[in-house]
């Protein structure tokens, strides 16, 4: 939002006038103080003093000492998920988040931190636990609160550790923690009425029914707060630590509006992945582990030894990458850089009426989404960019099962606009024709291309309005367009409107296993999660790239499809 109108938002002039619009950080902080939510600084501050008052550090050097937070600690994590609260109600805003965090970072020390926070500053009976897949992972969190009672003169006074039980107990609250191993499942969370719910490691949990029962258990406590730490895993978008990241990535980038989700993620930049040399650069360095050089966390001459060591090691690059600078990783063969994707975000033209563009439709088989995007071409004498311009249908029975399966963004993008609903449990042609003819009448559409599957009924009722043709989903077929598409966004050619969905499709995107420097194209079968836009994308940029110089032979294609 801009300033000028950021203004006249009765939200920000109170912000402003009491003290706490710097804590207002992110898209999704503006979204909740327009809902009624305020930033506390005073409640802050109080779990901040805990921290660094009664808190001492437990090794080296420091120990004994006063636990100091880091920057990274105390403003990105401390002070947001105990500031933010609803005025009405006086409740937290935050119930559930998540935070990612290389190794060696002290994440699992701050977690031990949290618990006994939690277990003096929560009134009595306060019940803490801590998950884990295994019972070993459990007792580290565990450990951890454990060295501050024993660190601490105030903790030690008030707190009796069980390290048999695994249970830390502040008898004259009649509070208590309990680490759990999460391998039972569900069992593990039955029976709990938690205010805090510390899960570590959640990359390695192999089954969501744990996670879906503790997130119902603390439901029953207004100020409970259910908080996974965890490095990132394998790319595995079924299981609940991917649902989980993906979510709180959509949460940041202001895709999905969930007041109640707290998200932070330490990681490089996505384009680390296709060059090693970037992580020698300090700045991806720090950024992906905010406590590098501090006492007993990760140093510098240690992570640039392990890139050395990763780039004459191949074997050795995943883990570099998911264990030291936070990106996931997996075989797939991920084409896009998503970094220049974000970097081509604009406003939309003015004039998109009077440019020619062109169409390309790829069509849901049964039941899920189908995608059209429109590329507009620029006119190069006025400094233009090309343009895409997206749009998705889904049939509503699919959209709910989504829902049900706990996969919210599918609603997020129906309620924001980006994505239409159509009825039924199918995909409904007449929904569909309706749109494009109305397309047809507002843009200059001179070509839309389409994948023949599925698609004949579509076509025949459209080509009366617009010229289509058939495009041949193959490596070769596809090449022009999927390359002059990636080469736009390289070189930041194109600009895009933002349409979470689209950026949903094209991070998903990989490339056909046959590829190589002469043939590319997007592969569904290899790709992890729904590509339609892309493919769409690439159809449309390759009709465009070839219309000139190759218009007549566009036209003279006897229905046996155009390859780009």
């Amino acid at each position: 939002m801009a300033a000028g109108k950021r203004s006249q938002q009765a939200w920000y002039r109170q912000a402003k006038k009491e003290g706490w619009l710097p804590y207002v950080k992110t898209i999704g902080d503006e979204r909740a103080a327009e809902a009624g939510y305020w930033f506390d600084t005073q409640r802050a501050e109080m779990h901040c003093r805990f921290f660094e008052s009664i808190l001492k550090h437990t090794r080296g050097k420091m120990a004994k000492k006063p636990f100091k937070l880091l920057p990274w600690q105390r403003e990105d994590v401390i002070y947001p998920l105990y500031g933010w609260r609803h005025r009405e109600t006086g409740y937290r805003r935050f119930r559930k988040g998540s935070i990612w965090v290389p190794k060696k970072n002290g994440k699992s020390t701050l977690a031990g931190g949290i618990v006994h926070d939690a277990l003096h500053l929560s009134g009595p009976r306060a019940e803490a636990y801590g998950f884990a897949f295994t019972a070993k992972q459990a007792r580290i969190v565990f450990n951890e609160a454990a060295a501050f009672l024993k660190s601490s003169d105030f903790l030690n006074s008030t707190s009796k550790s069980t390290p048999t039980a695994n249970r830390i107990s502040v008898p004259y609250l009649d509070s208590f923690f309990e680490a759990r191993e999460g391998e039972a499942g569900k069992e593990s969370a039955e029976g709990i009425n938690p205010v805090l719910v510390i899960f570590d490691e959640l990359h390695v949990q192999k089954k969501r029914d744990l996670w879906d029962a503790i997130t119902y258990a603390c439901a029953a406590q207004d100020e409970a707060l259910i908080l996974s730490i965890s490095t990132v895993g394998v790319w595995d978008e079924e299981a609940i630590w991917w649902e989980q990241y993906d979510y709180a990535k959509r949460v940041l980038a202001g895709e999905i509006t969930d007041h109640s989700f707290f998200a932070y993620i330490a990681q490089a930049d996505e384009e680390c992945r296709d060059n090693l040399d970037m992580l020698l650069d300090p700045v991806q360095q720090k950024k992906a582990n905010p406590s590098l050089d501090e006492p007993g966390c990760l140093t510098s001459a240690e992570l640039t030894a392990a890139v050395i060591e990763a780039k004459n090691s191949p074997r050795k690059v995943n883990n570099l990458l998911r264990y030291r600078f936070g990106l996931p990783t997996s075989q797939i063969n991920r084409i896009v850089n998503m970094a220049m994707w974000h970097a081509c975000e604009a406003e939309d033209p003015d004039r998109l009426e009077d440019r020619r563009a062109f169409g390309g439709l790829d069509l849901a088989s049964v039941e899920d989404l189908t995608a059209f995007v429109l590329y507009f071409e620029p006119d190069l004498e006025l400094g233009e960019k090309g343009f895409l311009i997206a749009t998705f249908w889904c049939p509503e029975e699919k959209l709910l099962e989504r829902e049900r399966a706990g996969k919210l963004h599918y609603k997020q993008w129906a309620d924001d606009g980006w994505l239409r609903v159509t009825p039924g449990k199918r995909i409904h042609h007449p929904t569909i024709v309706a749109d494009l003819q109305e397309f047809v009448e507002l843009y200059d559409i001179a070509l839309i291309g389409y994948d023949k599957w599925n698609a004949e009924a579509i076509v025949q009722q459209i080509e009366v309005d617009v010229d289509v043709v058939e495009v041949q989903q193959t490596l070769r077929g596809m090449t022009i367009g999927t390359k002059f598409l990636l080469d736009d966004i390289e070189e930041k050619r194109i600009e895009h409107e933002g349409n979470p969905v689209l950026t949903w499709c094209m991070r998903n995107a990989a490339a056909d296993k046959r590829s190589n420097e002469d043939y590319i194209r997007f592969d569904k079968e290899s790709s992890k999660g729904k590509i339609d836009g892309a493919m769409a994308s690439a159809i449309a940029r390759g009709l465009a790239a070839v219309a000139e110089p190759r218009q007549k032979s566009i036209y003279d294609q006897d229905g046996e499809g155009l390859e780009l």
